[in-house]
């Protein structure tokens, strides 16, 4: 959670009581920083969509800019929270270990038009060693018939936080919405 600290300068006792009992309703800023954030967030996922998308040479998959249309700001008791619903986001941020549930393997697309798909969707795969190939003619050849998928029993993830944005990037950007709120609320004489 982030904390929140506000000082207010005045010599008139009636200016101040009016101030703090401003301050105590925060709700309407709460509201402010989880749109804030969940604006950041999104501004995020889609920029590490377009930066990651495709480095492993099999095209794009969208992955970051499906997280990003998934996540929501609300206010909280005490703050904001930004909830980023993506099936597989959690595993990216702490990492972990991935095995079939269905199945005896794990199918790792070795091609771009696997990428996405199922391989029961295909009607042309057959298992050789560790592979899913497509036999393209009418007999089975594995010297020269293409690798799909690759087989795995299980997989392994490192944690990688860079999926969001950074504690000092995510101050810097909020701490700026609260003072337009705050100037507004408050005047920027307050």
């Amino acid at each position: 959670m982030s904390g929140l600290s506000v000082t207010v300068a005045t010599t008139g006792q009636a200016e101040f009581a009016r101030l703090i009992n401003q301050l105590e309703d925060l709700d309407p800023l709460k509201r402010v920083l989880a749109r804030s954030a969940e604006n950041q967030v999104v501004r995020f996922l889609r920029q590490l969509n377009l930066s990651r998308s495709g480095q492993d040479g099999l095209g794009t998959s969208g992955f970051y800019a499906d997280a990003a249309a998934q996540t929501t700001g609300r206010a909280t008791g005490d703050g904001f929270l930004v909830t980023i619903s993506k099936l597989g986001f959690r595993l990216r941020f702490y990492g972990g270990t991935v095995v079939p549930i269905n199945g005896e393997f794990l199918t790792i697309p070795a091609v771009a038009e696997a990428k996405g798909v199922r391989a029961g969707e295909f009607d042309n795969l057959y298992r050789f060693g560790g592979t899913l190939r497509e036999q393209a003619g009418s007999k089975r050849e594995p010297e020269t018939d293409r690798i799909f998928y690759y087989l795995a029993r299980k997989t392994e993830h490192d944690p990688d936080p860079s999926v969001v944005p950074s504690d000092s990037e995510f101050e810097s950007h909020w701490r700026e919405d609260m003072i337009d709120f705050l100037e507004r609320r408050f005047g920027s004489n307050g």
